[in-house]
């Protein structure tokens, strides 16, 4: 059993659940997937239950797969973590309601698909085709024939299709995800196709609109808070106008550059499509939770993956010490996502 966290593994093993391990984060590595193969044909992923770990939950179950691992999943209750159900619940009703309930990883996948589309039925048209463009990526990863088969046959028996039309489909999407996969490349090795994160887009649009914005944007971020480097350069000169008062336009901050990047840059923010800033109080809050919630899942990252070099140093006390940062990184980044879904409800 793989779980998120430290604090999993250890109210696991005091309540007598000892084969399990922690990744220490969302971000299971490829050696780690190789390590657990030689220990154990089936893994079962118990992350915790937030949009993080859900998320976490679809790479690692795919890297645990491509390395020969029969790969399950188990759910626990929404806003819940392994720690807390086994606390409140005991390790009998984990091991019943949790472990022993869990979905093998292509039935998780079409489960989850049908939950995002709100489908139960498949009374129409629109939400067959709808399901199919969710489910067609999933069933085009399927490597065994015999298993591909079951679930074409599966499929197609739950929303009524002909097993050949359907297996048509997955072949054209095939062909049409290799040629974009081409595509992609060309685009990178043109140095192209790479975008900034779309909260700093919306803040910077925000902040060439309307100078209050740029206060209201200063109180919480810095100009190194912003990843894109470009958007970087362009904030400090924002703030530095704001500190002197002085009006400004589009046309006077392109003066500023001399690097033709930021101009285009510039130009293309001026020509996004103007925003409502009636709700510009509730965007702006909502894309600093978002800068906010990226750094800190960075800097998480980034913590794992000096704890798996010290781990090969054994150097655990420096190990202990980064457990600790970790773990309150990860408490942050629980609170963010509680607020953004008391937000999403509010809406």
């Amino acid at each position: 059993i793989v779980f998120e966290g430290y604090l999993d593994v250890i109210t696991a093993f005091q309540n007598g659940l000892e084969n399990c391990v922690a990744s220490l984060g969302t971000s299971l590595t490829e050696e780690q997937a190789r390590l657990l193969r030689r220990n154990a044909s089936q893994v079962i992923i118990a992350y915790d239950s937030d949009t993080a770990g859900e998320a976490a939950t679809w790479r690692s179950m795919d890297l645990l797969s491509s390395v020969g691992c029969r790969v399950k999943v188990a759910q626990l209750p929404q806003g819940q973590d392994p720690d807390d159900f086994i606390r409140k619940r005991g390790i009998q009703a984990f091991k019943t309601e949790i472990i022993q309930q869990t979905l093998p990883l292509i039935d998780y996948k079409l489960k989850k698909a049908r939950q995002k589309n709100d489908v139960s039925i498949f009374d129409s048209p629109d939400k067959k085709i709808a399901y199919l463009n969710k489910i067609l990526p999933v069933l085009a990863e399927l490597k065994n024939s015999v298993e591909y088969d079951i679930y074409v046959q599966q499929v197609s028996s739950e929303i009524g299709v002909n097993p050949d039309s359907l297996k048509l489909e997955i072949k054209k999407f095939k062909n049409k995800k290799n040629k974009q996969f081409f595509h992609r490349k060309e685009l990178m090795d043109s140095g192209e196709g790479i975008k900034p994160p779309a909260a700093e887009r919306e803040l910077l649009s925000l902040m060439l609109r309307s100078r209050e914005s740029i206060g209201e944007v200063k109180k919480w971020l810095q100009a190194s808070d912003f990843s894109f480097e470009i958007y970087k350069t362009i904030v400090e000169k924002l703030y530095y106008l704001d500190e002197l008062e002085k009006e400004f336009s589009i046309n006077s901050i392109l003066n500023l550059f001399s690097d033709t990047e930021i101009q285009k840059t510039l130009v293309n923010l001026s020509m996004v499509e103007e925003l409502n800033l009636d709700n510009r109080g509730k965007i702006i809050r909502d894309c600093i939770k978002k800068v906010k919630s990226d750094q800190l899942s960075l800097e998480r990252k980034r913590i794992e993956q000096r704890i798996n070099e010290l781990d090969k140093e054994r150097d655990a006390e420096k190990i202990r010490g980064l457990l600790g940062k970790w773990a309150e990184l990860k408490r942050l980044e629980r609170e963010l996502c509680l607020i953004e879904g008391r937000s999403r409800n509010d809406r």
